[in-house]
């Protein structure tokens, strides 16, 4: 004869009952029977004890069941967040900007990142650019010739069927450099004087994106002349020049050569 199944709830829940009709099952066989629990919206989460009941042939059997319900899970959900949202940087060089990716369970894919908008001679990668974690970083590489800029650089990540993206701020500075120029550039000193009167000029230096201590020297001076800079290490952007003579030098025009160095620059 056929053998009904059914379950039995023991506290209060929603569930539907279940049912099975097989045939009969001959003595020391064994058969398993599949079963489904539909559950509502209103279902409390917990464990429930059931029973699940067997009657055939004027028999009843029963066996229980732990049955837990856990709470729905949430929608898919992600988010991109930069450490930093804006970034300065100098041509030929390297930055890194770390971000976190927080998800919630139902992100079970990896997150895909990809960038747009950057200036031209600038390129980026991320490690990893497929993300199983909350974590990835950034690298920016930027070259001689990377366009003088600033633009909004989007960081885009794709996992889940979701999109998300963030905002980067790139300000792209152009080669650190500087320039000196004398006023005035001519210089004319006298024969013995005492007490010895220097002539003075003023060194001007144009920085360009560089805030290093520039080095001052002279080459050329003739014999019998001499300078004395005041500063000779500048660290902001002027210096004067003190020339003298002690008479021994000969009459004449000489081209002096005043240069600066930082920062690997000659100049």
């Amino acid at each position: 004869r056929d053998l009904h199944l059914s379950i039995r709830r023991q506290r209060q829940m929603c569930i539907e009952t279940a049912t099975a009709v097989f045939g009969a099952v001959p003595p020391e066989q064994t058969s398993s029977v599949p079963y489904t629990v539909t559950t509502l919206s209103t279902t409390v989460a917990d464990t429930y004890n059931v029973r699940i009941v067997a009657t055939g042939n004027g028999i009843t059997r029963s066996a229980p069941v732990a049955l837990t319900i856990e709470p729905p899970l949430a929608s898919p959900d992600f988010s991109l967040q930069l450490l930093t949202s804006t970034l300065t940087v100098a041509a030929s060089g390297t930055y890194t900007v770390d971000m976190s990716l927080p998800r919630n369970a139902s992100v079970t894919d990896n997150i895909e990142l990809s960038i747009s908008g950057l200036p031209s001679g600038v390129t980026a990668s991320f490690a990893p650019a497929s993300v199983s974690g909350t974590t990835a970083r950034l690298t920016l590489v930027s070259t001689n010739a990377a366009a003088i800029a600033q633009k909004s650089v989007i960081i885009t990540g794709v996992a889940s069927g979701l999109t998300r993206t963030a905002t980067l701020l790139l300000t792209v500075l152009p080669p650190p450099n500087f320039a000196l120029s004398a006023t005035p550039s001519l210089v004319i000193l006298h024969g013995v004087v005492t007490p010895a009167v220097p002539v003075t000029t003023r060194l001007s230096i144009a920085r360009t994106g560089m805030v290093g201590d520039i080095i001052l020297d002279a080459v050329g001076l003739p014999q019998g002349v001499s300078v004395v800079f005041s500063p000779g290490t500048v660290r902001d952007t002027t210096s004067t020049l003190s020339f003298s003579s002690n008479g021994t030098a000969a009459p004449a025009t000489y081209s002096v050569t005043i240069r600066g160095s930082s920062a690997g620059l000659l100049r």
